[in-house]
């Protein structure tokens, strides 16, 4: 595996991971109104 693939994964893991718990919480907001 080369060097740059496994940066891309890993930057695709990490925005999956803050996108996803930033939209948790936006999910649960709109359900509280």
């Amino acid at each position: 595996m080369k060097p740059l693939d496994l940066i891309k994964k890993s930057c695709i893991a990490y925005g999956a991971t803050y996108n996803g718990r930033r939209g948790a919480s936006k999910t649960l907001a709109s359900y509280r109104q």
